[in-house]
Parts: C-alpha cells; structure tokens; sequence
C-alpha cells in the first residue's frame, strides 16, 4: 500500500552454515554418498562460509530494510538482538550485524543468556529442553507411520537414477 509505513521487523533465524556436532558424520554414514569435507572450525562451531553466508544475509537486510527502519543515528537505539547460548549463534548475530550495519556493528551487542542449569535454557530455542515441545511417542509414531522401519522411508525417497533431458544436459562453451 502506498500509505503504508514500516514501522518494525522481526527476523527469527538459526545459526548459519556450522561445522558437524561431535558424532554427526558417523551417524549420517550410512545415508550419504559422498565424503564430508574438512572443516576450519571445531565440532559445532560456526564455518567461515557461515560467517561469510551470515554477513551477506545482513548485507541483503539492510539494502531491502534498512533505509525504513533507521530510526537514529545510533543503530542500538533501534535494534535488538538475542542469541541462545552457543557460540555458533552469538557469531551469526555478530557477523549478520556486521554486514547490515557495517562499522556500526559493534555498537549491537547479541545479547545471550548462560546456560547454568538444566531449568535456565530459553523456550524460544530448546523448546524441547524447557518442555515446551514434546517428543514422548514421537519416535514410535513416525516408525509407524514407515511401516516400523526408517529404510521403507529412504527407499520411497531416494531418487531414480536416469540421465538428464538432452536440453537439461550440461554443455561446454
């Protein structure tokens, strides 16, 4: 509507490309094809690609919304950031902030709380950690629901093998 004014926008996103969880590549061998690559960064923690994927999202944010929602000279006046407590998610703040407010970033603090106990994980990102969310039977119906086993699933899902359309064809130039 041409009358209309931006007034607020509320980005809700996950952390961006991280390395594996310590245990992740042996209990995904059995469905992959290919090698896992190698990774600069330890288990779970955030890539540089994911630092790079990150800083470009806020890049694409700040051409699209930011000229609307700058309120004031000082971007802390005007946004708020929360993370969980990983790392991984406080980087892909810090580097989103990075590449939408570019040398103003470090005036945005991506604020987190520490985990201390089982009790103090935030809802909004371990649901099933707080109860939110529960998984009881969640198992045993899914099981049902492939006939009690997961390769009837993977057997119905995994692509034919057959050769492209000749127009679908890769070509050199």
């Amino acid at each position: 509507m041409p009358d209309s004014v931006l007034k607020q926008v509320t980005f809700v996103g996950r952390h961006s490309v991280r390395s594996p969880l310590p245990g992740e590549i042996e209990y995904a061998a059995p469905y992959i094809t290919q090698p896992w690559p190698s990774w600069d960064v330890a288990h779970s923690q955030l890539s540089e690609h994911g630092r790079k994927v990150a800083r470009n999202m806020g890049r694409w944010w700040k051409i699209h919304y930011g000229p609307q929602l700058a309120g004031s000279d000082r971007p802390k006046d005007w946004i708020y950031s929360r993370a969980d407590c990983l790392q991984r998610d406080v980087d892909t703040g810090d580097e989103f902030f990075d590449g939408f407010l570019g040398k103003d970033h470090n005036d945005i603090e991506v604020e987190s709380d520490p985990i201390t106990t089982p009790d103090s994980y935030d809802p909004l990102f371990m649901p099933i950690h707080t109860g939110m969310v529960k998984v009881t039977g969640l198992r045993d119906a899914m099981l049902g629901r492939m006939g009690g086993n997961v390769d009837n699933a993977i057997r119905v899902h995994r692509p034919v093998a057959r050769s492209h359309p000749a127009h679908l064809r890769h070509r050199d130039p």
